[in-house]
């Protein structure tokens, strides 16, 4: 793919973000099923639309993929910010099960992962109906089971294509042998993304007014997030992207010890030394 083909590609993505983003808009201010589901289905539609586009290019040229962020568009538009929304509109901006009281999720995971513009603003919506917080309990729930199945299915097609092992990648790397194949790195963000739908499995679900989520059902939602965190930063020999997020995880379950000898292996990579370091000096403070 040429350049010009590359940035027609990107600005296609985008648009389609700009739009969608304006009909989150559109749900927001419907006030009847018909209008919501309606609104819902053209959403649905783009979403899809740009999904095919992007694992297109995925799977066809990865190395195009890669240059162009095609799997970063792909989490972010289509699965990230409807799933912000719909925590936006439910009012889960902090995961409360599990947690002592508020202050504690805020001494634990301050530095470490910071609140979306969409949780901050969560507090100005007005209070959802009964029938508004079952819709967008119903389309949160369809949304990570949806990004689950697609995102392993999508991991799958990946490695399939892969002629080497993750051990070799990381031999080449360090040995300064070169890159890794594009393919892999965009396979070693998958597992991170798949990461990141476990943790808001285990973090929101049981807040759900109809979950019938429970303590055993989020302990397995928590191992299932750290698994996905710990296979990515196997495949990740050159960013501590992976070890972040499991510093956030055991922040969660109030395990400082964990939270910080996490944060200080995110510090062996160059990627995190600057960006991390006021971040650790919080957590790590009594």
């Amino acid at each position: 793919m040429d350049p010009e083909a590359e940035e027609k590609f990107q600005r296609y993505c985008h648009d389609v973000g700009d739009y969608l983003r304006s009909r989150y808009r559109d749900l927001r201010k419907s006030t009847t099923p018909a209008a919501m589901d309606a609104v819902w289905g053209d959403v649905l539609v783009h979403r899809l639309g740009l999904q095919d586009a992007c694992e297109e290019l995925i799977t066809a040229q990865p190395a195009a993929a890669s240059r162009t962020g095609a799997d970063k568009l792909l989490w972010r538009l289509v699965f990230y910010d409807a799933v912000a929304e719909c925590r936006r509109r439910l009012h889960l901006h902090v995961p409360l099960h599990g947690l002592s009281h508020m202050s504690s999720l805020s001494d634990s995971s301050e530095g470490i992962g910071s609140t979306s513009s969409h949780a901050r603003s969560a507090s100005t919506d007005g209070v959802l109906d009964e029938w508004q917080r079952e819709w967008w309990t119903v389309a949160l729930q369809t949304l990570l089971n949806e990004a689950l199945g697609y995102l392993h299915g999508l991991l799958i097609r990946l490695s399939a294509t892969l002629d080497v092992t993750s051990l070799d990648c990381a031999l080449a790397t360090i040995g300064g042998l070169g890159p890794q194949p594009p393919a892999f790195a965009i396979a070693r963000r998958v597992f991170t993304y798949i990461g990141d739908v476990y943790r808001y499995q285990y973090m929101y679900l049981p807040l759900l007014a109809f979950s019938t989520v429970g303590p055993m059902d989020t302990q397995s939602m928590l191992g299932l997030a750290r698994w996905s965190y710990a296979r990515a930063r196997a495949l990740f020999v050159d960013s501590g992207r992976a070890c972040v997020q499991l510093a956030l995880l055991a922040a969660y379950a109030h395990n400082r010890f964990e939270a910080v000898f996490w944060q200080m292996c995110s510090l062996c990579y160059d990627d995190q030394l600057l960006r991390k370091k006021h971040g650790l000096l919080r957590v790590a403070a009594p």
